[in-house]
């Protein structure tokens, strides 16, 4: 499920980010690489993960660059 989510993130960032500006493709896969990578850290904390059911049910899910 979690595989899931970061491949629904990944491409949401992808087909968003044209949109976003001025970007190249290699600034883009690096945008996707570097949100599912915080998302999988999120998920390995064992105090800090999203608990299954709240994934599971969840419509969305958002990381914001920073």
């Amino acid at each position: 499920m979690k595989k899931q989510i970061i491949t629904v993130v990944v491409f949401a960032i992808a087909f968003a980010a044209p949109a976003l500006g001025d970007t190249t493709r290699e600034d883009d896969m690096r945008h996707m690489q570097s949100a599912a990578q915080v998302l999988r850290e999120i998920e390995r904390a064992p105090d800090k993960a999203i608990p299954d059911k709240i994934l599971r049910s969840a419509k969305c899910v958002a990381i914001i660059p920073g």
